[in-house]
């Protein structure tokens, strides 16, 4: 999750202090075991790029032009510090088992300007509450371990939604420093 960033400041995030505004992307893959099973689809927003997929399979476009073409749910628009009227999408419901090992794909990125990205994690059956700035009232997208100073970077987010519990890390590219 990341509130509204002037694009610029990825080349620091990504250890390439040198790259210029605008025109980039960054891919994370990993390996995640399943902890609670069930039928799960991701809500999120992309300014300008959030795709997210799971075993090669694109789950979620929150991409604000919809890159892929792939099916997605409009819910509107939320306000995030630093980026007011963020479009949010909801991709398909999919199934995870106990146990389960799965590939996760997340591709980020920018086309100039303000950067804006965040995916949450909204189990079937569940109701779809917004808090406060129509930001969904879902647990964020966890995959890997959160230090406080990633905490801090999420402020804008409830603290109860970013307990993870569903993945248990395997084998992973999502660590920092990798």
């Amino acid at each position: 999750m990341f509130k509204g960033i002037p694009d610029v400041e990825a080349g620091k995030a990504f250890q390439a202090p040198g790259t210029g505004p605008g025109k980039w992307l960054v891919h994370y893959t990993g390996e995640v075991q399943v902890a609670t099973p069930g039928s799960y689809r991701l809500v999120g927003w992309g300014d300008n790029c959030l795709i997210i997929g799971i075993n090669g399979k694109v789950v979620l476009d929150a991409s604000d032009k919809g890159y892929t073409g792939e099916k997605r749910e409009s819910l509107g628009l939320i306000n995030v510090p630093g980026k007011p009227s963020a479009a949010v999408f909801a991709g398909d419901y999919f199934k995870l088992g106990v146990g389960q090992r799965i590939r996760v794909d997340v591709l980020i990125g920018d086309e100039g300007g303000i950067f804006s990205a965040g995916a949450l994690l909204q189990k079937e059956g569940s109701e779809l509450e917004r808090g406060e700035g129509g930001l969904p009232d879902l647990p964020a997208f966890i995959v890997a371990p959160l230090d406080r100073a990633d905490e801090a970077l999420f402020d804008f987010v409830p603290a109860k939604n970013l307990k993870g519990g569903l993945f248990q890390m395997k084998k992973s590219l999502f660590d920092k420093g990798m």
